[in-house]
């Protein structure tokens, strides 16, 4: 994605505004004070040399903090992997199409995945 942008909020600043700290384009390491909430925070910079406004600039387009998490972060959707991984190790009665999951194998992903 080449413009993007993200409305900070009380949950997400912390997080939004460390990223924007260390990927600056004008040199600030601001963005996570509360200055910020309710505002846009736009990657790469604005014309006007900053990353805020209280609008999104035309081309660019808005992330939820998930996609910012999972696009810009690389954070792995854990739910999602788990659900397939869940998926992989169930299977249908061909009669019934009754889903039949074994818990153990259930107990056993969960465990994987929180020991992370």
């Amino acid at each position: 994605m080449k413009k993007w942008c993200i409305k900070v909020t009380s949950e997400n600043l912390p997080i939004v505004g460390k990223w924007f700290n260390e990927n600056s384009q004008n040199g600030g390491n601001y963005f996570d004070t509360y200055v910020f909430k309710y505002l846009y925070l736009h990657y790469p910079i604005l014309e006007d040399q900053t990353h805020s406004d209280k609008e999104i600039q035309d081309d660019y387009t808005e992330l939820t903090f998930e996609q910012f998490k999972e696009q810009i972060l690389k954070e792995p959707n854990l739910l999602q992997e788990i659900l397939d991984k869940i998926k992989e190790k169930s299977y249908y009665f061909l009669d019934t199409k009754d889903l039949i999951i074994d818990f153990s194998d259930i107990e056993e992903i969960f465990s994987n995945y929180l020991n992370k």
